[in-house]
């Protein structure tokens, strides 16, 4: 039962971290059409388990997620330059599965954004992640 509460409270955490970011810009196209739909970005991963923090995100244009570091796939939800994605690694580690809930914001070609790492569906880790698009 703890552990129920504790995934409550980390997933408050993560929701109180989207609201904070949504400010930042609301309208759907800034002139730029800064998105994240179809673009690859070069980031680095801060989590204490992370075994190669240096990696890239690629965001195609069918709404798929792909994390070079993991052998998986995701999908994600772009709401002007902010995303919500899910990301799901079978078999990461041990024959462990990696499911990662992200969520960001998108501003010129800089991203960043945090999340909620589960292995094998427990709680496993919160994480950072920044990187730049070239």
């Amino acid at each position: 039962m703890k552990i129920c509460q504790n995934a409550k409270k980390i997933l408050l955490i993560q929701f109180l971290f989207f609201l904070l970011t949504v400010p930042v810009k609301v309208y759907a196209d800034n002139g730029d059409g800064i998105t994240v739909v179809g673009r690859e970005y070069n980031t680095y991963i801060y989590a204490t388990y992370a075994e190669d923090s240096s990696t890239t995100i690629t965001f195609e244009e069918n709404l798929a997620l792909l994390i070079g570091t993991y052998d998986g796939f995701g999908l994600y939800l772009p709401i002007a330059n902010l995303f919500v994605a899910v990301f799901w690694a079978p078999d990461y580690s041990n024959k462990k599965d990696l499911l990662l809930i992200l969520n960001g914001v998108a501003i010129s070609d800089f991203i960043a954004g945090g999340g909620i790492a589960l292995r094998d569906y427990q709680y496993y880790g919160l994480f950072l992640f920044s990187g730049y698009s070239e």
